[in-house]
């Protein structure tokens, strides 16, 4: 029952991707890398406020990318498009990219398990310790599917829009908190 719910939740977020779902709002912030993905080309960065997976653009060549240095980074927003109760521990393992409607640089929908550990109301905002121990923040978007009412504590897996970097520069400056892009 649990894996039917997280499904359809996934495939409501999926078909909803394919409407005029907007990207989480553009942020830019000096960022250290952390990890990075060769093969979906994204690279995990820290921030002040946590870890965000971050796919980067097709003219950046991913081997240049090396783990421990710092890049200012202009992305989108991760929004969460779904909240389901209870933790998967494939969830990261399930991504779909879908091209936007005018053909651009598509989405990629991801999902991610773990512990939530803030949520902000005012903000529409959720803060969650993945399993692999990351601390991760979404926005979560006006219409997203929430399947059970949440709280910090719970166990949870959010299915979300990746960030997605429009600009990735090496910079010697020290980490900055996101902030929206002028």
């Amino acid at each position: 029952m649990k894996s039917q719910l997280i499904a359809a939740a996934l495939a409501a977020a999926i078909a909803f991707n394919a409407g005029a779902q907007p990207r989480g709002r553009a942020m830019e912030a000096v960022v250290t890398v952390t990890e990075v993905d060769p093969v979906t080309r994204t690279v995990w960065v820290r921030t002040p406020k946590g870890a965000t997976p971050v796919l980067l653009p097709p003219d950046v060549n991913v081997q240049d990318i090396r783990a421990g240095t710092r890049y200012r980074v202009r992305y989108s927003e991760p929004v969460a498009v779904a909240l389901a109760p209870g933790a998967q521990a494939s969830a990261g393992a399930t991504a779909v990219v879908e091209p936007t409607p005018s053909g651009a640089q598509g989405l990629k929908v991801e999902r991610v398990s773990g512990v939530v550990e803030a949520i902000d109301p005012a903000s529409r905002r959720i803060a969650v310790r993945t399993l692999d121990g990351r601390s991760v923040a979404f926005a979560v978007a006006e219409d997203a599917i929430v399947a059970a009412p949440i709280k910090p504590g719970d166990a949870v897996t959010v299915s979300y829009h990746q960030a997605i970097a429009s600009q990735m520069v090496s910079t010697p400056q020290p980490e900055k908190d996101p902030a929206p892009a002028q």
